[in-house]
């Protein structure tokens, strides 16, 4: 096309002018000349046309920020991503104890009182995200007593094994110490989370299987400090097991059964101890060092849901090997818990089905606003959790705590939390405690 206007002007600018049209010829030589210069401000060098796609220059940014219940970055071509997040939680408790149960809980030796007041909680910050498509990370801090919590490397799609990490991760031991404390049914999870491992350093994989109907996951690992330092030379063993017989529309109709298998080859002291489901309750059963060989643990675990009804348990057990030839010592506990969305949502849609398990948030159908919106997600919760801790020469002591709670979830970042605890140690007497938490996380 530019071409052709060349070719026109040139014409026009030899051509003889007729008598009488000059002045009109000279205007449309420049119109022509000024719609030229246009048209090649807008279609640039000749040749160019028709502009092929551009790289993106060096230095300029190749990531796109973005929000989704916290702050990402993504690469244009989708091999990298970061997201960076973290958490607060305010809690609050006021105790009301009988002077036995206060006796039994001086008796542990240190052990702390009931003293109302506040905290803290979880002041925690992370980084975590994919290089290369293939391959995944996580770190996270908290400020409060300084310990790093996830820690690890991996890779996502391994042949057979699925995902496989390498760091400080708790994996693969009931359904209860998996999720989030930003998740959770309540304040603190059920006093049966003592038998868990907790966050320790070694191998871990999983996959779901069977179209993410069953779900599988095993962990080699040695147990380790807050800080990630190894406090003992065994390695130990998690290995859990996970099926779905029902689940439609998204988890809003679901049953989950689950088990799990713990060997701990520790040859140090064993112990085991718990606190009313408070964290700043002092502790009120507990076994004391027991010198141990080995121990095995078993769990078995289930969930039901129905619309905006829920009901989950689990059955801990532990049996231990005693040093020197002394007596098997078996140890159990187990809770029952459910919760009602008086506002319509669903337990079944925080369950991840690669690893089963309630690891998401809540999603409120209107978010809570200063300015109009809607109410945000209410939901009811109450829970019932028994620990026995007595056998044979040990007397640990057995503990029942009823907890009650109301959850509001503002928006998928923010939640307000109130329980309420009843605790009774049998033989000793009982405390009571109303605990409340302000939570923000992204």
């Amino acid at each position: 096309m530019k071409i052709c206007l060349a070719v026109i002007l040139f014409l026009s600018a030899t051509a003889a002018p007729a008598v009488g049209e000059e002045a009109v010829t000279r205007e449309e030589f420049d119109q022509l000349k000024s719609e030229l210069a246009e048209l090649k401000s807008r279609a640039g060098p000749l040749g160019s046309y028709p502009a092929e796609k551009e790289e993106t220059p060096v230095g300029e940014p190749i990531f796109g920020e973005y929000w989704d219940n916290g702050l990402h970055a993504k690469s244009k071509d989708g091999a990298f991503d970061i997201r960076i997040g973290g958490r607060i939680h305010i809690d609050g408790a006021f105790f009301q104890s009988d002077r036995g149960i206060e006796t039994a809980a001086a008796a542990i030796p240190g052990n702390d009182t009931f003293k109302s007041g506040w905290e803290i909680r979880h002041p925690r910050i992370y980084l975590k995200g994919r290089i290369y498509r293939d391959f995944i990370y996580k770190i996270d801090y908290t400020f409060s007593d300084e310990t790093v919590g996830d820690a690890y490397l991996g890779a996502a799609g391994v042949p057979v094994l699925g995902t496989v990490i390498v760091g400080k991760a708790a994996r693969a031991f009931g359904n209860d110490p998996g999720p989030s404390s930003n998740y959770t049914l309540f304040m603190e999870y059920a006093n049966t989370i003592i038998f868990g491992a907790g966050k320790q350093v070694g191998l871990a994989a999983g996959a779901p299987l069977f179209d993410r109907r069953v779900s599988w996951a095993a962990q080699v690992f040695q147990f380790v400090d807050g800080k990630g330092i190894r406090t003992e030379d065994n390695y130990n063993l998690n290995a859990r097991l996970t099926g779905l017989p029902w689940y439609r529309d998204g988890g809003r109709e679901m049953l989950h059964l689950g088990t799990s298998y713990s060997f701990r080859s520790s040859k140090d002291d064993y112990r085991l101890r718990a606190q009313p489901e408070n964290h700043l309750a002092p502790y009120l059963v507990d076994t004391g060092d027991i010198a141990i060989e080995r121990a095995n643990l078993f769990v078995l675990e289930g969930a039901w849901v129905t619309g905006p009804f829920s009901l989950e348990s689990e059955w801990y057990s532990s049996l231990v090997e005693r040093e020197d030839g002394l007596s098997s010592l078996f140890f159990s506990g187990f809770y029952v818990q459910s919760s009602l969305f008086l506002t319509g949502e669903s337990r079944g849609t925080q369950y991840v089905t690669s690893y089963g398990e309630f690891d998401s948030p809540v999603i409120p159908r209107r978010n809570a606003g200063l300015k109009g919106g809607g109410w945000g997600a209410w939901q009811l919760t109450a829970r019932y959790s028994y620990l026995d801790l007595n056998d044979r020469d040990i007397r640990g002591g057995i503990l029942g705590d009823l907890t009650l709670g109301l959850n509001w979830q503002l928006n998928p970042s923010l939640r307000w939390m109130l329980n309420y605890i009843h605790a009774h140690r049998s033989g000793s007497g009982d405390a009571d405690i109303i605990a409340t938490r302000f939570a923000v996380n992204i």
